[in-house]
């Protein structure tokens, strides 16, 4: 069964699919009025869903000017990877000091369950390093990092074989489980900005 997605959620992945295809340039202005006719819906949920995308980086607002389309994809990615690998390498030094166990077994068993399953990985990966970040303890950081994720969507891409990221997780897992705070920081922001590379 499809997950349930409101006007607002449907209007933004539009909106945000034409940024990335090119289809709305970097520049281009967009009004609230001309994307509700086009996309056949009220004002309401084009105004949350500029809201929304200026959140993750596609466009910015001006008073009585509209949203304007930021940046080339390539640049706003980028600048997602460099954030998230500093908001990210901050979780896992914090969760170095309080993580349970419990986590690091359920660590292990998702990064064992991604190998095993070879393609498709996209929700094992996301649950691997959302099990660390909600370690941290820290509700603020935890959605500042959900953000930045979903301005990936479906998620971050990595350029490497499944293989090579379930041995960098396994060093993560070592690093979080012996409460090397440091070093748990360090692999996280390096296996982040390998995947940009």
């Amino acid at each position: 069964m499809q997950p349930y997605r409101s006007k607002t959620d449907l209007v933004a992945a539009e909106i945000r699919e034409l940024i990335r295809t090119g289809g709305i340039q970097p520049g281009a202005v967009l009004r609230q009025r001309e994307l509700a006719e086009q996309f056949g819906v009220s004002p309401t949920p084009v105004r949350e869903a500029l809201s929304r995308l200026e959140a993750q980086g596609f466009v910015t607002s001006e008073p009585h000017r509209g949203a304007t389309v930021v940046r080339r994809e390539a640049e706003r990615i980028r600048e997602n990877y460099v954030i998230r690998a500093t908001l990210e390498a901050l979780a896992a030094e914090m969760a170095a000091a309080r993580i349970s166990a419990e986590t690091i077994d359920a660590l292990r068993e998702t990064n064992r369950r991604l190998v095993e399953t070879g393609s498709d990985t996209t929700a094992l990966n996301h649950r691997f390093h959302m099990l660390i970040y909600e370690a941290a303890g820290s509700p603020l950081l935890r959605s500042m990092i959900d953000q930045l994720w979903h301005a990936l969507d479906p998620g971050p891409a990595a350029n490497r074989s499944i293989t090579e990221s379930a041995a960098q997780h396994e060093d993560i897992i070592d690093a979080l489980a012996t409460g090397d705070a440091g070093t748990a920081a360090r692999l996280i922001r390096e296996h982040i900005l390998e995947a940009l590379d």
